[in-house]
């Protein structure tokens, strides 16, 4: 989804209009409720009976967001992103592709295990 972001923004491209941007957006979310999904499963399966936990009801309550809220959400950033890219100088947009790429997440294979 990044990675499409970037080549709209690169090419002078709104990605509004983009058919790629708006297929990545929506495999983006669905992955996104299933590792949701995932993750509330072993935690459930890690706490106690009867112990009532902060994190499990927020991820109740994340899960609880739809994939097209979700996917909603996304393009609209996206679309303000473009908005604001349109009418700035070059120095902007690099730092703009410099935070957008700073928000990728790292390869799981290179995310050492916490437990």
């Amino acid at each position: 989804m990044i990675e499409q972001l970037l080549a709209d923004l690169a090419q002078n491209r709104d990605p509004g209009l983009s058919g790629v941007f708006r297929e990545r957006l929506d495999a983006a979310a669905m992955k996104r409720v299933a590792f949701s999904e995932r993750t509330n499963q072993v935690l459930k399966a890690n706490v106690p009976e009867g112990a009532k936990s902060a994190v499990l009801a927020a991820l109740a309550e994340s899960l609880a967001k739809a994939p097209a809220e979700l996917i909603k959400q996304l393009f609209e950033g996206g679309l303000a992103i473009w908005k604001e890219w349109r009418g700035v100088s070059t120095e902007r947009r690099k730092q703009i592709t410099t935070r957008i790429e700073a928000q990728r997440w790292k390869p799981f294979a290179e995310i050492a295990p916490g437990l």
